[in-house]
């Protein structure tokens, strides 16, 4: 079975780290041929800023005590190229239950790391304009109306610290009649159902004084 994993590596190891299996997902994944890497120490596949770091030492460590048996983590192939690998390490019995080494699985999640790379650099971008944003009040909320985000421009506007909001209801922003009217409640409806709610009504600012706006 594990000589048939091809898209994944899967090898043994002695418990100071020595490779004692290699199947053909290993080979595949980091280049090297068996007879390249048996007996040699698993070093040989992380960066060498890990190996300084002493990460290989570490994970064999966290395996055999119980406290980690998965990391995430730029692994090395023959070519020196890298690749991002999900890393699943267990220990290894005999039939006897005496501890004789580890098993390992590597994974090539690079695809999957890059686009989550991306999308934290969208969200990174979009908070630095959502937070920078002066001349309007922007905030989110949760789909029962729960803000969530207090940009300063809201701060500006309606005289409210991001504190004093978050986590409230939205409602707060409304005037008494709006809100027994049940505005902020078909406000959040329209918006589900149709993607967007435009309205122009009175808001109200933390002082109680009150504005007309429009919003979106």
């Amino acid at each position: 079975l594990v000589e048939g994993l091809s898209e994944y590596a899967v090898f043994a190891l002695s418990p100071v780290g020595v490779i004692l299996s290699w199947n053909a997902g290993a080979e595949k994944t980091f280049g090297y041929s068996g007879a390249e890497v048996l007996g040699k120490s698993f070093e040989i596949i992380f960066t060498g800023g890990d190996r300084a770091a002493s990460a290989p030492q570490n994970e064999l460590d966290a395996a055999r005590n119980g406290t980690a048996s998965q990391d995430d983590r730029w692994n090395v192939r023959k070519n020196g190229t890298r690749f991002w690998g999900t890393n699943t390490i267990e220990t290894l019995y005999d039939a006897s239950r005496t501890f004789i080494g580890f098993t390992k699985l590597v994974r090539d999640t690079t695809v999957n790391h890059l686009a989550l790379e991306k999308i934290r650099d969208s969200e990174q971008e979009l908070r630095l304009l959502f937070e920078s944003v002066k001349d309007y009040a922007i905030y989110s909320t949760s789909l029962n109306g729960t803000i969530e985000k207090w940009n300063a421009g809201a701060r500006a506007l309606f005289g409210f610290d991001s504190g004093d909001v978050i986590g409230h209801n939205y409602a707060e922003l409304f005037s008494d009649d709006d809100r027994r009217a049940g505005l902020p409640a078909k406000e959040l409806d329209i918006a589900a159902k149709h993607g967007s709610a435009l309205v122009e009504r009175w808001m109200t600012r933390k002082d109680g004084s009150t504005f007309f706006g429009s919003a979106s």
